[in-house]
């Protein structure tokens, strides 16, 4: 996203056409996160299609998996909406600063532009961006502190499964009308004409790691 240019200690920069450029910057990742948005949802609606077509067969197992992936999926568009509110927040601050004809001292005593940058800079996708912005206002002497680089961990340390009972019910419910324990406990299928039961330990297992390769890109969007 962030674009920065070379740095010249010779060149003073104008912190008005910085604060101009930056939100140029910004106003494109608000664009991208939009889209990914978007994307996710309609995998969200993909995914609901799906889970009735399972309720219909009786199929548990893939109705399970497909409701945790919905779980994951409002879990991500949630994290991206966040990162949005965060993103419009710090380009709201500069159209503000710039109607100020001290921009730089203006910067310097936002306290909420240094908290908003530091709530972005968590992310990982927004991590490197958010350093460079900070990098060329300390240069250009718009700011003092530095922004925190600590890395958000919650993604990292999210366990989908300690919530998945209740969380996957929800979905369920909102688009079957059953939770788990209304559904069939074992689903069943036809095979060869005969009526065969699936084994759910070692199949789910192997549908799980199945799904968790298809979302593993999820993580990169928060």
């Amino acid at each position: 996203m962030f674009k920065s240019s070379k740095w010249n200690p010779l060149k003073k920069e104008d912190p008005k056409e910085l604060v101009r450029k930056w939100k140029g910057s910004i106003r494109s990742e608000i664009r991208n996160t939009e889209r990914e948005i978007n994307s996710l949802v309609l995998e969200q609606k993909k995914a609901a299609v799906q889970i009735k077509e399972c309720a219909k067969r009786n199929d548990m197992i893939s109705a399970k998996l497909l409701a945790k992936e919905v779980v994951r999926l409002r879990g991500a568009v949630a994290r991206l909406a966040g990162n949005k509110a965060n993103l419009i927040a710090l380009s709201n601050e500069m159209t503000q600063m710039l109607a100020v004809s001290k921009v730089a001292t203006t910067i310097k005593q936002s306290s909420t532009l240094m908290a908003t940058m530091n709530n972005l800079v968590k992310i990982p996708r927004l991590q490197q961006d958010m350093k460079e912005m900070a990098k060329e206002m300390a240069r250009a002497g718009l700011i003092q502190d530095t922004i925190s680089e600590s890395m958000d961990s919650a993604m990292d340390s999210e366990n989908i499964e300690e919530a998945a009972a209740e969380a996957v019910d929800q979905v369920l419910l909102e688009i079957t009308g059953e939770t788990m324990s209304q559904m069939s406990a074992v689903p069943t299928g036809k095979v060869g004409g005969k009526t065969t039961v699936a084994v759910e330990t070692t199949q789910e297992e192997e549908d799980d790691d199945a799904l968790m390769e298809r979302l593993a890109g999820l993580k990169a969007l928060a």
